[in-house]
């Protein structure tokens, strides 16, 4: 696979081509903007990293001259967290992805590898717009350093035939129609909790995280004089209604978050129209706590009416 790296920061630049090529990627580099344009037009990259913060030429700039060149480009978006505006701008522009400032030598080389390429933009727009925003807003709630960071994405939905697509090891099925019962499973390691989403759209949220890692965010949160899964239940609720009223507000529904309730896995539900796996992770004061949550919706998501 070839890479186009584009920063101005030679360190960077640097830290980016040994990473990939241990990994045996094919990495070419620019430092600006025209550069990064005269180098995609030579070499037709699969990928570009490309930091958001240049001089002379942006990287929403750059990002914009370089779909009108391909509009099937594939771009990942480099950004500190301060340019978060631009980086919402350059997902509605059409960038299939970000990694933010610093990040980990597994967070490159797994966003080169996995970067939601078949996956609906207008959706990996919509989540991961709604995670940075409800970040921001976490830090008000809680007395602890919070926020929420989208690692994975898949999608079920309702084309004409059943379809299975693997890029670079990651699965993403679209049927016709889910006609059984769902019936979900979760590890029996993990504590899970669902709620119902209604208003516009009916939602069924389920997400899960494991018991030891429940123990431990429960210690560093404020709910730690109840009990281990009331406190981890309060948690989640918190989470799921700040991100919903976020969906809501970004994609035009109106929705309204139910009380949350402990999954119980001998009930079985509806079938739905879409189904979106995601997987993401909970940072409290540097700690990382995975997450997997699954929505079932009875209508697909539309596009994001503003960004």
């Amino acid at each position: 696979m070839k890479v186009l790296a584009v920063d101005d920061s030679i360190t960077i630049l640097q830290i980016i081509k040994d990473t990939l090529s241990a990994e045996n990627f094919d990495v070419e580099t620019a430092t600006n903007g025209a550069e990064a344009l005269s180098k995609y037009a030579k070499i037709r990259p699969d990928i570009v990293t490309l930091d958001v913060s240049m001089p002379l030429m942006d990287g929403y700039e750059t990002l914009s001259k370089i779909l009108n060149f391909d509009k099937n480009a594939k771009v990942i978006m480099i950004t500190a967290t301060e340019y978060w505006p631009v980086v919402e701008r350059c997902l509605a522009r059409g960038a299939v992805g970000y990694i933010s400032k610093p990040f980990r030598k597994e967070d490159l080389i797994n966003t080169i590898n996995d970067p939601w390429h078949s996956v609906d933009k207008n959706i990996v727009t919509l989540f991961s717009l709604a995670c940075n925003k409800i970040s921001s807003s976490l830090q008000k709630i809680f007395p602890f350093v919070v926020s929420v960071e989208l690692k994975k994405i898949e999608v079920s939905s309702q084309p004409a035939n059943q379809i299975s697509t693997n890029t670079n090891g990651s699965t993403i099925i679209a049927v016709e129609h889910i006609q059984e019962k769902l019936e979900l499973k979760i590890p029996s390691t993990s504590l899970g909790f669902i709620n119902e989403i209604v208003g516009q759209m009916r939602v069924l949220v389920l997400s899960h995280i494991n018991s030891e890692h429940a123990k431990t965010l429960v210690r560093k949160s404020t709910y730690n004089n109840i009990n281990e899964i009331d406190a981890t239940k309060e948690f989640f609720y918190t989470i799921h209604s700040k991100f919903f009223s976020t969906i809501g507000d970004i994609s035009g529904h109106i929705l309204n978050i139910e009380l949350i309730q402990q999954y119980d896995d001998t009930t079985s539900y509806d079938s739905f129209a879409q189904v979106i796996k995601g997987n993401y992770e909970i940072i409290v004061d540097n700690i990382r706590f995975p997450i997997e949550t699954q929505l079932w919706s009875n209508s697909s998501f539309v596009s994001p009416r503003r960004m």
